[in-house]
């Protein structure tokens, strides 16, 4: 890539990589400074240079150039938007289907159920996400990311991976932050599919309005008159959404109860999961899922209502999918059983990290049957501070045993994040322990007969971050272990 191609130089520079993390940055590397929401790319630009950089476009609200050491930076207000074209030159080829699954809940879900979906359609086919890169198509250069939505150069650069490969469907994660970044920003999202909408993130984007807004951005800004919305019909939010893809003439299939292409007309559970009795684009059928949580019967139709519109499938592959719909698995982390006793008690994990997802989950395990409900949670450091009451009150509604702990305290003080969820906690059922190791032991050895445990917070996650620190901590492997102690 030439240089002056992007920002207009009489002189030529050969660019072999772009980076706005000025430590991935290798030799004849072009860094771009930008504004972040902790700190500012300028203040990374003598690492930058010192790992390779050949120059340096530095996002500055006044247009000039600098010189640093024989390296030329380059201040521009419009530094984003030469970083996209950049990656556009850069990585010219991407894949030709990209959907996208946002909402406060079920992402994840929504997104592996969907892979698992093409996979029964022999598509080649990738979901990115918060659990990574998954492909049907063995790959093993992945750049890998920790963000649920990933930077936008690392973004690219897979998108450019899979499409060498061969892999044109994909299937992401949009989180509210990446939208709002900008981190899928050029990305034409031929689908996006909308799950629900409850309380989270508000220590970023401050109230519901602004979150839901970014959430916005995806059917706004990065979708076309021939792009495809899926929207859940029975939250309360359908109809605001619904007006906002019309008015950018999205093709619009809605899912849910309420639903006008794929109806759920009843579900019923069963010993292993529910029966379904779905309308899809004005035919009934019947169909099962092995799913003991109900709201996956929400993000298994999603997903459904995403490939059967998107690939515009007959009734022949319809069918088809939904005689594999036993076949699909969940996300790890989500309520996962990793362990029963010989009591009869069980002990599951999931993600629930939102004052919605820890009813939901109690919810439903209310719905096995049980003796006493236990579950196990903390809240993010450096996170929203509202929710954690609201977890606690939550949490007191409907559990038997509360065992308020850990999660990923960050740069907060672990107690005082503790003290927050205990100020709305029914204190007679609740109990308060440092440590999620020394927690998630106690309350495994703490299980009578037929109790249900559930480890809430973390999920998938085999980590806790302490400060700028992440430390090994596999729940699974706890559990395990305790269970051979008792």
């Amino acid at each position: 890539m030439l240089l002056n191609k992007v920002i207009n130089l009489t002189e030529n520079i050969n660019i072999t990589n772009i980076e706005i993390d000025s430590r991935k940055i290798c030799q004849r590397g072009l860094f771009f400074a930008l504004k972040g929401v902790k700190s500012h790319g300028r203040d990374f630009i003598d690492q930058a240079i010192f790992n390779g950089a050949v120059a340096v476009i530095c996002q500055e609200n006044e247009e000039s150039i600098t010189d640093k050491g024989g390296i030329k930076i380059y201040n521009r207000p419009d530094a984003f938007d030469l970083l996209i074209k950049s990656l556009q030159e850069l990585y010219p080829k991407l894949p030709k289907n990209i959907m996208a699954a946002t909402g406060t809940n079920g992402k994840s879900s929504i997104c592996h159920f969907v892979f698992q979906l093409l996979n029964f359609l022999d598509l080649k086919s990738a979901f990115i996400g918060t659990l990574g890169i998954n492909s049907n198509v063995k790959i093993d250069n992945f750049v890998e990311s920790s963000l649920t939505t990933s930077d936008i150069v690392t973004f690219y650069k897979n998108l450019n991976i899979l499409a060498k490969n061969d892999v044109d469907n994909v299937i992401l994660e949009a989180s509210s932050l990446g939208i709002e970044q900008g981190r899928l920003a050029g990305i034409k999202i031929s689908l996006a599919a909308f799950s629900n909408f409850t309380q989270d993130h508000l220590d970023l984007h401050k109230n519901m309005e602004n979150y839901f807004k970014a959430k916005m951005l995806l059917f706004n800004n990065l979708m076309d008159d021939k792009s495809i919305a899926v929207l859940n019909s029975d939250i309360a939010e359908f109809n605001k959404i619904k007006e906002i893809c019309q008015n950018k003439y999205h093709k619009i299939y809605s899912y849910g109860k309420k639903g006008d292409f794929i109806k759920l007309l009843n579900a019923k559970s069963n010993d292993w999961g529910w029966d379904l009795n779905l309308e899809i684009a004005g035919h009934n059928y019947q169909t099962q899922i092995k799913e003991i949580a109900n709201f996956q019967i929400y993000n298994i139709i999603c997903a459904l209502s995403s490939v059967i519109s998107y690939y515009n499938l007959d009734q022949t592959k319809i069918k088809f999918l939904l005689q594999k719909l036993p076949d699909l698995t969940s996300v790890d982390g989500r309520m996962q059983k990793v362990a029963e006793l010989e009591s009869g008690a069980k002990i599951f994990i999931d993600y629930a990290h939102s004052p919605d997802a820890i009813e939901n989950i109690l919810k439903n395990s209310k719905k096995i049957q049980h003796n006493k409900l236990h579950i196990l949670f903390g809240a993010g450091g450096d996170r929203d501070k509202t929710k954690r009451p609201l977890m606690g009150k939550i949490s007191s509604q409907f559990a038997d045993k509360i065992i308020i702990t850990d999660d990923n305290p960050r740069c907060e003080d672990a107690a005082q994040i503790r003290k927050e969820i205990l100020s709305a906690c029914d204190q007679e059922k609740t109990i308060e322990i440092a440590g999620r190791k020394i927690a998630i032991e106690y309350a495994v050895k703490n299980l009578e007969q037929d109790d249900i445990l559930l480890i809430a917070g973390k999920g998938h996650e085999k980590y806790q971050i302490i400060a700028d620190q992440k430390f090994e901590l596999d729940e699974e492997k706890i559990v395990m272990d305790a269970i051979h102690l008792i």
